[in-house]
């Protein structure tokens, strides 16, 4: 059966990630926000982004393959505390978050112009992206120390 508790914790990350999006595509026309956004999108900061999110897919792909082919007594304790699905799940998600952040940013290191309606779009596509994989590589990490403290 599943909890209120549950529900909060499978659905935070998206919640607070579209409401960071809409939060920076609302006040895009302020300056402050849209300047923040032209320096991050003129700069070398999305290059390493993509970087670092790059790295990130590749460590979670190798971590979940790992666990996928673990069979020992701290992964049966995950089992038997029904976490196994969540911490697969998270792990998942985490991933199509990471693959999502590049994404966008590619597109928006391709863009051209200077767009006000455009930048202000992947601005928020962008930051909604990025949020979303912060949270969902908490939500993972959270899961993935039940392991770590439990050997």
């Amino acid at each position: 059966m599943a909890t209120k508790t549950n529900y909060i914790e499978k659905f935070y990350p998206c919640i607070i990630s579209v409401i960071a999006g809409v939060l920076v595509y609302c006040f895009f026309a302020d300056g402050v926000v849209s300047g923040v956004f032209g320096k991050i999108f003129a700069s070398q900061f999305l290059s390493v982004i993509i970087t670092v999110e790059g790295v990130l897919f590749g460590f979670l792909l190798t971590v979940l393959s790992v666990i996928m082919q673990m069979n020992n007594k701290e992964l049966e304790l995950i089992k038997e505390l029904g976490r196994y699905k969540d911490l697969i799940g998270f792990g998942k998600s985490a991933l199509f978050a990471c693959f999502l952040v590049v994404a966008v940013s590619l597109v928006v290191l391709l863009i051209s112009g200077n767009n006000e309606l455009t930048y202000g779009i992947f601005a928020a596509v962008w930051t909604f992206s990025f949020v979303l994989s912060i949270l969902n590589l908490h939500r993972f990490v959270r899961v993935f120390f039940l392991i770590a403290k439990s050997a």
